[in-house]
């Protein structure tokens, strides 16, 4: 219904309330057979996580971490990849790690891998002064010197000559 109508009733919509319904139709998606699990995505979802995203891009400040850490997971289980998504709520869940428990934070971070985004803060810029110190360049490194004809070790018998056993 919520798709139908275009995405109009979901600005209405607290922001728990779309996180919590972003899960239940995550979780909804998700069928076991002979112990392999697997997700069955419609396209309706696909919409659905859409007009999701582009409200919580608009809103990532005014979220509370822990449901942008669960938003995250959601997409996680769903399998969906949300490129732009992912990037604004990055920063937050960076700056905040200390409020999310361990195992939310792992599942956050498992979730990134997954999709090959990076973690990490936004970009300071370019530094506009590099000090250059002792091996911080890249040049070829200086040809060793010849040291003339090499001479390796014979091997050297311990008697000078075979020592044979008597029979007597």
């Amino acid at each position: 219904e919520l798709v139908r109508e275009g995405g109009r009733r979901i600005p209405e919509l607290s922001d728990e309330c779309l996180t919590n319904l972003m899960f239940a139709v995550a979780r909804s998606r998700r069928h076991t057979y002979n112990k392999l699990q697997m997700n069955r995505r419609e396209i309706c979802d696909e919409s659905f996580f859409e007009y999701a995203s582009k409200r919580i891009i608009a809103s990532v400040d005014t979220f509370d971490v822990r449901l942008l850490a669960e938003i995250v997971n959601t997409h996680n289980e769903i399998g969906l990849k949300d490129e732009p998504l992912f990037k604004a709520i990055c920063p937050r869940i960076v700056k905040e790690s200390k409020d999310l428990s361990p195992e939310v934070m792992s599942k956050c971070i498992k979730a990134y891998c997954k999709f090959m985004i990076p973690l990490k803060e936004d970009a300071q810029g370019f530094r506009t002064m590099a000090i250059v110190q002792k091996g911080d360049f890249i040049r070829p490194s200086d040809k060793p010197k010849k040291m003339g004809k090499k001479t390796y070790d014979k091997p050297v018998a311990l008697y000078p000559k075979p020592q044979l056993q008597g029979s007597g």
